[in-house]
């Protein structure tokens, strides 16, 4: 069991995919406007096209409120769409709820992980929360260890249980998820940054010359191979019109 989604194409124009539940949680990083929401939507429209909303659900943060509007009613949505830091903090809550509910069918069943549980069980879906510009909800009077301790419940146990966290961050204020947090944020994706140490610091490597264009990105993997890619671009209208379709 997998969910596979299409992050961009590389050098060859080939379609460039992974597997969410291997990442297991992917954290998408550049300067601001340098495409990390097109990303975030390109995963989005490959999971709710590629699965139905049986087999996995969503979660939906958007502290702008103007971004993810347009999936408001996908079958996929497990709850409304998170806008306020609040809502957030009791999402992460649900999560961590809904984990450890998981994880007590995994020992009751004698199961390792989702996978088995669901080739023995009656199906659970997989769970992937998207959340675009999390540095909004620190910069919010929610107490900023609260939510990484919350984080970092949710980014150690969730794998297991088939709960994913995909978000993005600018560059500039990435050390606002702690560093026990971003370490488990294995799977990378970067995007344009201001200068060659945040580039260093994203991707744990030091890359000579490095630099890229806008819609140009470097994917790195839980194994540490690197990428080069360009995103997919989905219009606002092809989304809505993507979403329309789907009945699932």
């Amino acid at each position: 069991m997998s969910l596979i989604i299409d992050l961009g194409n590389n050098c060859k124009g080939n379609i460039i995919e992974y597997d969410i539940t291997r990442m297991p949680h992917c954290l998408i990083s550049g300067v601001a406007a340098s495409g990390k929401t097109v990303v975030i939507d390109s995963m989005i429209v490959s999971l709710i096209q590629n699965y139905n909303s049986d087999y996995v659900k969503v979660l939906l943060a958007d502290f702008n409120n103007n971004e993810f509007n347009v999936y408001n009613n996908i079958p996929h949505l497990l709850h409304p769409l998170i806008t306020t830091s609040n809502e957030f903090i009791d999402e992460l809550d649900y999560l961590i709820d809904i984990i450890n509910e998981r994880y007590v069918l995994l020992r009751d069943s004698g199961c390792f992980n989702i996978k088995e549980y669901n080739q023995q069980e009656e199906a659970i879906p997989y769970i992937v929360m998207f959340i675009d510009e999390i540095s909004q909800a620190f910069d919010s009077d929610i107490n900023e260890d609260d939510i990484n301790n919350k984080l970092n419940n949710i980014l150690v146990k969730g794998r297991a249980v088939g709960v994913h966290i995909v978000t993005s961050i600018m560059c500039q204020v990435v050390n606002r998820i702690k560093g026990f947090n971003l370490s488990n944020f294995n799977f990378r994706i970067v995007l344009p940054c201001l200068n060659a140490i945040q580039y260093w610091d994203l991707l744990e490597q030091k890359i000579p010359n490095i630099r890229l264009n806008p819609g140009e990105m470097i994917i790195k993997d839980c194994t540490g191979e690197m990428v080069k890619g360009t995103s997919i671009y989905y219009t606002r209208k092809e989304i809505i019109s993507i979403c329309d379709k789907i009945k699932y």
